[in-house]
């Protein structure tokens, strides 16, 4: 198997599909590997967004009120 890097159409396609489908789904669709998609989608994550993601729902506010 060669190796190929990912084209800059196929990055906006996995930013895009991120925010609809799994992983496992865009890389059926683009015909790479699973691992491959995670990598891109962790990589271009924002600090904020990863926090986000790790928090529960029913986490306390990092504030407190008076």
């Amino acid at each position: 198997m060669s190796y190929t890097q990912l084209t800059q159409g196929e990055r906006y396609h996995i930013q895009y599909l991120s925010r609809h489908c799994t992983v496992t789904e865009i890389a059926k669709q683009l015909n790479r590997h699973k691992s491959t998609i995670s990598r891109e989608i962790r990589r271009h994550r924002t600090q904020g967004a990863a926090i986000q993601r790790r928090k529960s729902p029913a986490a306390k506010p990092d504030y407190q009120t008076a």
